[in-house]
């Protein structure tokens, strides 16, 4: 759920904590901040709700007291863990950063808002990444949640080239080969979605969200990013987890590398376009040709309800159902491949998981 875009009032959000509930669906994940908007109360921090919250949203308006209190996060905690589902933060970085930028331009390149979409922090100074860690710090104190989202996506080349400390920056790094405990990899990019791989943007966007990493891990947690945390580069035994969009084969490349990933592929899973009901229904999560050693590191699926195009209640509603109902029974339906494989040599228990296999796959999903 995208409240950065356009805010969703507590009540709104209550009543999708019961809808995924209903459909046996466990995460909720936060969108909270992006260009248009920052959505969540950050003590040491303090003009991020006064001055991040009325940037124009994604329809051009501006309100008041469109956050949420860390009295109402708690709140929703609560709620949501009544019904078995954990809310999972979303706080963008470097990118998608425009609204903290509006609210401390010594976070920008240049101490200007670059303006335009993505707007990154400027990573190479260094306000930066105590920003970043303060922010995280109250973030995971509100919430329980083993898994902290830190997007990490989609960071426009322009404000970094040209600026006048991550330029030189960059230009260092370029000579530098990666260390021997970081693996890179490129996503084979397939939905047509984010931005070109940029070597010298991927090399800082590297060495930041590393740094992240490792705070976000200190503290008992697991960082969470959309799959171009892999291009940067991440370290050998790092728990992060990637959420694959562009390409299936981010959902390879991560199980291969012993990395957690979460199918979020656009356009199927992405609740916010037209893709028909059965595109939705017919995709297949787990790559036919994965390993079964390595289908452990698929955690789930998860749809994307995105702000830009869904202003109003009505119309989240009527873009997200049936999708949404679809997506939940992907979720706890198993791969055959794997419910077969588990069976063959288990002697006469072999024909009793069979039969129950048909049964499911005749009746309903797993549960």
């Amino acid at each position: 759920m995208d409240p950065a875009r356009h805010f969703r009032p507590k009540d709104e959000l209550k009543r999708y904590i019961d809808l995924l509930a209903l459909h046996k669906m466990n995460i909720m994940q936060l969108h909270l901040t992006d260009d248009e908007g920052w959505r969540v109360e950050i003590k040491k921090y303090p003009k991020l709700i006064e001055v991040g919250l009325r940037v124009p949203n994604y329809g051009g308006q501006k309100g008041e007291g469109w956050f949420y209190s860390q009295a109402d996060i708690k709140e929703l905690v609560a709620y949501a863990a009544e019904r078995y589902v954990t809310l999972v933060p979303e706080i963008e970085m470097p990118g998608h950063s425009g609204a903290a930028i509006a609210s401390y331009l010594e976070l920008a390149c240049g101490g200007k808002h670059p303006g335009g979409w993505a707007a990154p922090l400027c990573v190479s100074r260094e306000s930066a990444l105590p920003f970043a860690t303060n922010v995280l710090d109250e973030v995971i104190a509100l919430f329980p949640s083993p898994y902290i989202h830190v997007g990490a996506d989609e960071v426009p080349a322009g404000p970094w080239r040209n600026c006048t400390s991550c330029k030189p920056a960059m230009e260092k790094l370029s000579k530098t080969p990666l260390p021997p405990d970081v693996k890179a990899f490129r996503v084979k990019v397939t939905s047509g979605q984010g931005v070109p791989f940029n070597e010298d943007i991927g090399r800082l966007q590297g060495e930041f969200i590393r740094r992240i990493d490792e705070h976000i891990t200190a503290r008992g947690r697991q960082m969470v990013g959309w799959d171009e945390i892999m291009e940067g580069g991440l370290k050998t035994g790092s728990r992060a987890a990637a959420m694959a969009w562009r390409g299936a084969g981010a959902v390879g490349d991560a199980c291969g590398n012993g990395h957690e990933v979460i199918v979020s592929l656009h356009p199927d899973y992405y609740l916010d376009n037209d893709t028909p009901l059965q595109r939705t229904y017919d995709y297949e999560p787990v790559p036919k040709d994965l390993p079964l050693d390595q289908v452990k590191y698929v955690l789930g699926v998860q749809g994307n309800m995105w702000g830009e195009r869904t202003q109003t209640l009505e119309s989240i509603d009527r873009r997200t159902f049936p999708r949404l109902t679809a997506l939940a029974e992907t979720g706890w339906t198993c791969r055959e491949q794997a419910v077969s494989q588990f069976a063959w040599g288990f002697g006469h228990f072999n024909f009793v998981l069979r039969k129950i296999w048909r049964f499911y796959r005749g009746h309903s999903c797993f549960s």
